[in-house]
C-alpha cells in the first residue's frame, strides 16, 4: 500500500470533520443569536401592545421637559438646585417652553453630556442659554452652571368656515 497517499487521506478526512464541527458550532450560534432578537422582538411587540397609549401620537406631541431634565440630571450625576418652568408665547406666535436649571459644583464633562442628552432626548429641545462661574479651584469644574432650555410648540391653526 503506499502509506503517504493514505496519510494524506486521513489528514484530509481530519480536516473536513473538523470543518463540519466549525460549521455545525457556528449555524447553532447564529441559531441562538436569532432567538434571542426574535424574543426581544416578541417582548417590545407586547410591551406595545399593552402600553399602546403611551406610543400614541398624541402622547408623543407634548413633551414634559422639565421632567426630561430633571430624569437626565439624574442620569449624568448632576444634582440640581433650582428648576423652574415658564411656558410664554413666541414672536411666531407658537408656545415658547423654557425650563430654567441651575447646577453647583459640575463638572465640565458632566455638564457637557447632561446638555447633549436633554437635546437627543428632547425632539426639538435646545440649549438656548447657558451662564456658568468657573470654579477657583479646580479648572475643569464649574462653581455654578445655569441653564435654560427651551421648546418651541407650534400653535394649531384656526379653520376657516
Amino acid at each position: 500500500m503506499n502509506k503517504p497517499l493514505t496519510l494524506v487521506s486521513m489528514l484530509a478526512l481530519i480536516l473536513a470533520s473538523a470543518f463540519a464541527a466549525y460549521e455545525i458550532v457556528a449555524h447553532a450560534q447564529k441559531e441562538r443569536e436569532r432567538n434571542a432578537l426574535l424574543d426581544g422582538l416578541n417582548a417590545a411587540q407586547t410591551l406595545y401592545t399593552s402600553h399602546h397609549e403611551e406610543f400614541s401620537s398624541e402622547s408623543l406631541k407634548k413633551l414634559d421637559l422639565k421632567k426630561l431634565v430633571q430624569e437626565c440630571s439624574f442620569q449624568h450625576g448632576i444634582v440640581l438646585m433650582y428648576l423652574t418652568e415658564i411656558q410664554k408665547d413666541a414672536a411666531d406666535g407658537s408656545k415658547e417652553q423654557n425650563v430654567s436649571c441651575r447646577a453647583t459644583n459640575v463638572s465640565q464633562q458632566k455638564l457637557i453630556r447632561f446638555l447633549a442628552a436633554v437635546e437627543s432626548a428632547g425632539r426639538g429641545a435646545r440649549v438656548k442659554e447657558v451662564q456658568i462661574k468657573q470654579s477657583p479651584e479646580q479648572s475643569e469644574t464649574y462653581q455654578e452652571a445655569e441653564v435654560v432650555i427651551a421648546i418651541n410648540w407650534p400653535q394649531p391653526s384656526k379653520r376657516k368656515n
